[in-house]
C-alpha cells in the first residue's frame, strides 16, 4: 500500500529570462528542497508540542520560558514587560447548557477576539482550563490596561458565533501586572492572578490592575 505523500511545503524558482532553467537546475531545486524536508518538518513537530490544539494559542509550559525570554530583554533594553490574566466569567453556563464540544469552540472564538485587538508580537498562552495569559512586551501598565480594556469590551459588545447557535455572550475577568525589572517571573505572575482574582470578587466584567511591590 502507498501512502499519499505528504505536502511539507511548496518552493519557487522563477526568471525574467524565458528557459532560464535547464533539466540540470531543476535536478538541483529538487535536491535543495528535499534536503529542507526534514528541518522543516523538526520545526513543524517543534511548534506543535508549544501549541494549544483548541486555541492555536501556546501552551502553558510555553509561558514560563518565553517571560524568562523576554524579562531578559527588557532588562536588557531598560524597557517595560507587563502581563495580563484573562478568565471568562461562568463559563460552567455554556459547558452545562451546550456541552463541552461547544465550550471548545466558544474557547476557540475567545482567544481569537483576543488576538484580533492585542499586537501581532505580543504572546498568548492557554492558561489552564478556560484562561488565557497575555504576555504584552514593551508595553507599561497603562497601554496593557488599556489592551484589557479593548478585550472586555469587545466581548462585551459583541458575541462570540459559533456554528448554527445563537451567539454567546461572554465576558472576561482580566488582572494586569507591570515587570518591576527585579522580580521573579513567578512574583509577576502571582501579582496579575491575584487582580484577576479581585476583578471576579468585584464583580466580574472588569479590569483590575496589580498594586505595585512594596506598594499598601
Amino acid at each position: 500500500m502507498t501512502l499519499p505523500a505528504h505536502v511539507t511545503g511548496v518552493q519557487s524558482m522563477a526568471s525574467a529570462e524565458s528557459g532560464a532553467f535547464d533539466a540540470e537546475d531543476i535536478d538541483a531545486a529538487r535536491l535543495l528542497a528535499n534536503c529542507a524536508v526534514p528541518t522543516i518538518e523538526h520545526a513543524r513537530l517543534a511548534r506543535l508540542t508549544l501549541t494549544d490544539e483548541t486555541t492555536a494559542t501556546f501552551k502553558r509550559r510555553y509561558y514560563a520560558l518565553r517571560l524568562q525570554e523576554e524579562m531578559g530583554r527588557a532588562r536588557r533594553g531598560r524597557s517595560r514587560l507587563s502581563v495580563a490574566f484573562l478568565d471568562r466569567d461562568h463559563f460552567k453556563q455554556v459547558h452545562d447548557a451546550h456541552g463541552h464540544e461547544v465550550g471548545d469552540l466558544v474557547l476557540q472564538a475567545f482567544a481569537d477576539r483576543v488576538r484580533d485587538v492585542i499586537r501581532r508580537y505580543d504572546v498568548l498562552v492557554r492558561r489552564s482550563g478556560d484562561g488565557l495569559i497575555l504576555v504584552m512586551p514593551n508595553s507599561g501598565l497603562r497601554q496593557t490596561q488599556v489592551v484589557a480594556q479593548r478585550v472586555r469590551r469587545s466581548l462585551g459588545s459583541h458575541s462570540l458565533q459559533v456554528g448554527s447557535l445563537p451567539g454567546i455572550t461572554q465576558m472576561v475577568s482580566i488582572g494586569v501586572a507591570e515587570w518591576d525589572q527585579a522580580e521573579p517571573a513567578t512574583e509577576i505572575g502571582r501579582r496579575a492572578d491575584q487582580a484577576m482574582y479581585e476583578a471576579q470578587h468585584a464583580g466580574r466584567n472588569r479590569v483590575c490592575v496589580a498594586l505595585p511591590l512594596g506598594s499598601s
